[in-house]
């Protein structure tokens, strides 16, 4: 039975990826430009995505409903799940998201893009220990955009 249940997660996992991907083909030929899509090496869930005049390097990071995440430097992400959306509620699981550490502190030719599957509630940021700003297509994220999945404003 547990043997079952990690089967379907990775099978989830996997369909949500493709589906993502193949939502961005689709966008791109809606404004008639060529795509090619490749798997970075050494990268986990890390594409290359070829235009006719940009490369994007994305990132896919797949969370769980009811996510929030927050950004404290360039390699420390955390995701909190749980809790409610008032003020003062705590979530109630806060995992580190360590996917996202080898991606930041590689280099590349091109535009990073994190993207957060299925969506997020939130992304916030800290700037400093008193100071936290909101995250959306146009925020610089330590030379990366981070988006939820259906947010394609990033690759125009």
């Amino acid at each position: 039975l547990i043997t079952l249940y990690f089967i379907i997660q990775i099978l989830y996992k996997k369909g949500l990826a493709n589906k993502y991907l193949k939502k961005l083909i689709e966008h791109f030929k809606e404004k008639n430009i060529e795509t090619t899509i490749n798997n970075v090496k050494n990268l986990k869930k890390v594409y290359e995505v070829k235009t006719d005049n940009k490369n994007y390097y994305i990132q896919l990071v797949i969370v769980p409903l009811n996510s929030r995440i927050q950004i404290n430097n360039n390699i420390t992400w955390e995701l909190k799940t749980g809790g409610k959306d008032g003020i003062g509620d705590a979530p109630s699981k806060v995992t580190r998201l360590t996917e996202i550490e080898k991606f930041m502190l590689t280099s590349f030719d091109g535009k990073k893009v994190v993207v957060f599957l299925p969506n997020v509630k939130k992304i916030v940021k800290y700037i400093n220990e008193c100071e936290i700003v909101l995250v959306n297509e146009l925020t610089d994220v330590y030379g990366a955009k981070v988006v939820s999945a259906d947010n394609f404003k990033v690759y125009n």
